[in-house]
């Protein structure tokens, strides 16, 4: 599968997460209709593939469920943000794997991460200074999140600092790191156009 084929396949992903943030219930459906929701994904068809442990799984009770976070806008930030996360380290994953079958393909071996990537290709992304902005950005804040509970650190932002950049403000070490859904769009239109120049 080439890379766009994988990025629009990505993108399917973030309109359905779109889709799901938007018909959660409103908050004053109450929990009830979370319940009856829940009810439906609790019930497994058999299925020879799942895995051992759930292949005859008893159907849940889901009369008792109840939203620990008693602000239901809170909870539903909360989850939007998750699947936001979640999106946004595919993403990453997705961007250093096309760039890394794209150094191989020139047959090189590829190092170091993104910028090494870049330079081994040859691409010039002077007048892209957005976008490789951004696509460091994706790398730095995707490490944060993973191994930084979600707060910059000074070797991330020493990553952004070493580019030439006069468009954006660095974070400062020790800020929190809040990503939604509706950033991974510039996201991904940074990536895209990465990778067709890149390619």
């Amino acid at each position: 599968m080439s890379w766009i084929d994988r990025l629009r396949l990505w993108s399917q992903d973030l309109y359905l997460a779109c889709l799901a943030d938007s018909e959660l219930p409103p908050p004053q459906k109450g929990v009830q209709s979370l319940r009856t929701t829940v009810r439906g994904y609790t019930q497994f068809a058999p299925d020879p593939y799942a895995p051992p442990s759930l292949r005859l799984h008893q159907t849940r009770k889901t009369d008792s469920l109840v939203l620990r976070n008693p602000d239901y806008n809170s909870a539903r930030r909360r989850f939007n943000q998750r699947l936001a996360r979640s999106l946004l380290l595919d993403l990453d994953v997705l961007q250093d794997e096309t760039l890394r079958e794209f150094v191989k393909v020139k047959g090189l071996t590829p190092t170091g991460g993104f910028e090494s990537y870049v330079n081994q290709l040859g691409a010039n992304l002077a007048d892209l200074e957005w976008a490789r902005y951004r696509s460091v950005e994706l790398s730095t804040v995707r490490n944060c999140i993973t191994h930084n509970g979600q707060v910059w650190q000074s070797g991330q932002i020493n990553c952004l600092s070493a580019l030439n950049n006069q468009l954006y403000p660095l974070p400062t070490e020790g800020d929190k790191i809040n990503i939604e859904l509706a950033h991974l769009f510039a996201y991904k239109t940074a990536v895209r156009h990465v990778l067709t120049r890149a390619q």
